[in-house]
């Protein structure tokens, strides 16, 4: 990138547009969700319940090493703007949709947008800021995730009931619009001219053709069989597309995933690290609500306002370790502070939640999401130092690819341990006096964990066995509960495994003289 001065005021309009970018991306990921039933009632389509999730989840999760290169090619600025338009494009198309599965296909070209937004906002951040202050900004932008898991459900809930689910994809225009205006403004130019760069299409085809099946068997095998004949099919497929794509990154001048990276042990250590970080944390967090809703008989909003201590404490976290690696220059001590804040909390949760009131359940999660929140800079800001400047975008959008494959392997794992350890033990509640045909009704997860339903069953059952059911109901949420609890436990265990990564791979030394050198080749110089 050429020799620019870019001014206080540009930084801070650059930062507002980009922050904004970020803030909208994410929001589609967690506005969506208390609108669902409602969608689902008046595009009639129970059975693709889930789709519209997971198809924003696989697109804008495949998207980010795609965005990532094409920004290193054709330019930061270019990207992001393509980004805004797609995410504003595919929004208007969601909120007209007249079925589910037009809905969930609009979603994947929603989540295309949302994963170049999200790529391109830790682009910008790595590109404008030196490496001595680059920690502290994107701890900055990393808030914005938190603050979307605030926001969205609780303005997801008010745009519904009061004016159409609809909506929740309008509202993001204007958003978009301003963003877009924003960075198309204030943003500079920004590409390295350093040598004649192509984009390896055949690599990138492969790539998705190797993605998206993966990453939709992972998000399946808690509902389907994974020894079904689509499931296999689609599993074996997508290994051969994965050494397709292999043979072809090895010959090609260009390719999308240079296996180099992986040889750097910060970049690898990283993304172990927040990979496992992700799974384990965002993974779990998506249960956090049943737990509150079925065995604590709490309201959505409920749940939802219990949540808001979490994530608060994950974005006062990031700011803080980004302000410490700023001001400090310490990597590995803060890291390993944060997976064992995180242990501690997802443990306690695991091993104690059972026998906590509401006020101990807050601290449990705030733990995780402010020991979790303490590691996202590190693993941001530590591997994009030891690579060439021209490669930051690559790299950045390699981490979060990587940190959002975590989540996404995270959430389907845990659904499969909790749906396995529930049905085993849902089969050994004692039925008591309560019909078999009752009981049977109720130990369908579906019905369990819905009080309304309990509750309309209950009416129907003889004032005599009433005591009986009432004990029934109890243990088979206890069973539920036990579930729950035993997938915090077995994400404890992963982010242990998680800690001894950043323990054995993580060289604080190497770290800190990749910073000082990196500062040296900064190109882009800052105005007083």
């Amino acid at each position: 990138m050429p020799e620019q001065t870019i001014t206080k005021r540009q930084i801070i309009f650059i930062m507002l547009g980009t922050m904004l970018t970020l803030l909208i991306a994410a929001l589609n990921n967690t506005i969506v969700g208390t609108a669902m039933p409602k969608i689902v009632r008046e595009l009639q389509g129970m059975e693709h319940y889930s789709w519209p999730f997971t198809s924003y989840m696989l697109f804008s999760t495949i998207i980010l090493p795609i965005s990532g290169k094409l920004a290193d090619i054709y330019g930061r600025k270019k990207i992001t703007l393509l980004g805004i338009i797609i995410l504003a494009v595919a929004s208007m198309l969601c909120g007209i949709s007249r079925t589910m599965i037009e809905l969930s296909i609009l979603r994947g070209f929603q989540g295309i947008g949302g994963g170049i937004c999200v790529s391109s906002a830790f682009i910008i951040v790595s590109e404008i800021f030196p490496m001595g202050q680059r920690a502290k900004y994107i701890g900055l932008v990393t808030s914005m995730f938190a603050l979307a898991s605030i926001m969205g459900p609780v303005a997801g809930g008010i745009i519904t009931d009061h004016f159409s689910w609809r909506w929740v994809f309008f509202v993001n225009i204007p958003l978009n619009v301003v963003a877009f205006l924003l960075l198309f403004k204030f943003l500079p130019v920004i590409i390295h001219h350093d040598e004649e760069r192509k984009i390896d299409i055949i690599g990138v085809a492969a790539f998705v053709l190797t993605a998206l099946p993966a990453l939709f068997v992972v998000s399946q095998i808690a509902y389907r069989p994974f020894l079904s004949l689509d499931m296999i099919a689609l599993t074996l497929f997508s290994l051969l597309m994965l050494i397709l794509f292999l043979y072809v990154e090895k010959r090609s001048r260009e390719p999308l995933l240079n296996l180099h990276y992986f040889k750097e042990d910060i970049f690898s250590a990283s993304v172990i690290a927040s990979a496992l970080g992700s799974m384990a944390v965002f993974g779990t967090a998506i249960f956090f609500p049943l737990y509150l809703q079925s065995t604590r008989g709490l309201s959505a909003t409920k749940s939802g306002l219990i949540m808001m201590p979490m994530m608060m404490a994950m974005i006062l976290a990031t700011n803080i370790s980004g302000t410490l690696v700023s001001r400090f220059k310490i990597f590995k001590p803060v890291a390993v502070a944060g997976f064992i804040i995180t242990c501690l909390g997802i443990f306690s949760f695991g091993f104690l939640g059972r026998y906590c009131s509401i006020a101990g359940l807050i601290v449990f999660s705030s733990l995780a999401g402010g020991g979790i929140g303490l590691t996202l800079p590190i693993f941001s800001v530590a591997p994009q130092s030891v690579f060439p400047h021209r490669q930051v975008g690559i790299v950045t959008s390699l981490l979060q690819f990587f940190r959002n494959l975590g989540g996404t392997v995270g959430s389907a794992m845990f659904g499969t341990i909790m749906f396995l350890h529930m049905s085993s033990k849902l089969k050994d509640v004692p039925n008591g006096n309560v019909p078999a045909a009752t009981t049977d009704l109720v130990k369908n997860p579906a019905i369990l964990t819905n009080p309304e339903k309990v509750a309309a069953i209950r009416e129907s059952i003889p004032q005599s066995l009433i005591a009986d059911f009432e004990r029934f109901v109890s243990s088979c949420l206890s069973s539920v509960a036990g579930s729950i609890e035993m997938i915090f436990i077995v994400a404890g265990v992963i982010l242990l495994i998680g800690l001894v990564s950043v323990i054995l791979k993580f060289n604080e030394k190497k770290v800190r003289h990749a910073v000082s050198e990196y500062k040296k080749r900064q190109q882009v110089k800052f105005s007083s």
